[in-house]
């Protein structure tokens, strides 16, 4: 399935949460599929949440300054733009606890600009998730780290084996006065 009814807003950002959310959870009733954005900043107030297999977050590039700084590439950008400073994830896919089959695998984030600015703690998280692709992403402002990695307890999702296979291309964390970790 592709989901493209998730349209750029006009500025001031509005608050997008809610219908990205909603197209994530379509996407996972149909076991899966692309969410493409357009164009544009998408304003979100909280972690959007991506416990399901096979459901990709398609943009068209990052920022201006992303994509070789040229202003004329179009760009996809989600922006936190709650005054609240968030101790969560921008973006979190995770297999949920205590399901009885295996990790959720083959989701992703392509070709989109992350920007925290300063509030959130991290761009993207990953907990229990296989063989996503993560490919030309900027992670912009976090207050702790980019992305993260985490893993169950072996055996505690239905499986014995607590490795993640994903896949990360073309990916960078930038900060403002800070080196990265």
């Amino acid at each position: 399935a592709v989901v493209t009814g998730v349209q750029t807003c006009a500025l001031p950002i509005s608050d997008d949460t809610t219908a990205i959310q909603a197209a994530i959870n379509y996407l996972g009733s149909v076991n899966g599929g692309v969410l493409n954005f357009s164009p544009g900043t998408y304003g979100i107030t909280s972690q959007l949440n991506v416990p399901y297999a096979n459901v990709i977050l398609q943009g068209c590039g990052g920022d201006d300054n992303h994509n070789g700084g040229n202003p004329t590439t179009p760009s996809t950008n989600i922006k936190w733009i709650s005054a609240s400073t968030s101790a969560a994830s921008m973006i979190s896919f995770y297999t949920p606890l205590n399901v009885s089959e295996a990790k959720r695998t083959g989701g992703g984030v392509q070709n989109i600009f992350i920007d925290c600015v300063g509030k959130v703690a991290r761009g993207i998280s990953l907990l229990s998730y296989n063989k996503g692709n993560f490919l030309n992403i900027t992670i912009y402002s976090p207050t702790y780290v980019g992305i993260i990695l985490n893993c169950y307890q072996a055996g505690s999702i239905g499986e014995s084996a607590t490795t993640q296979e994903n896949i990360f291309e073309r990916w960078e964390e930038r900060r403002v006065g800070k080196e990265c970790r």
